[in-house]
């Protein structure tokens, strides 16, 4: 009997500030004075001294801040 796999999760993809700003089409030093003021709490992870965007984060950050006309 053949059992059902499912499918194997997807790595989670994460940017450095520089690319997470390209991504998000806002400057770098937005995201680097948010994660010491948090105005617009865009989500990140840190790992030493190395600040990371997950991807999907960024993703629903962007579609909390869709505006409807």
């Amino acid at each position: 009997m053949d059992s059902i796999q499912s499918p194997a999760p997807q790595p989670t993809r994460r940017l450095r500030r520089k690319a997470a700003a390209e991504y998000l089409n806002i400057a770098a030093a937005t995201l680097a004075a948010d994660v010491c003021r948090p105005r617009l709490r865009i989500p990140y992870v840190k790992c030493g001294r190395v600040v990371l965007y997950d991807v999907r984060d960024l993703d629903a950050w962007l579609a909390s801040h869709r505006v409807e006309v």
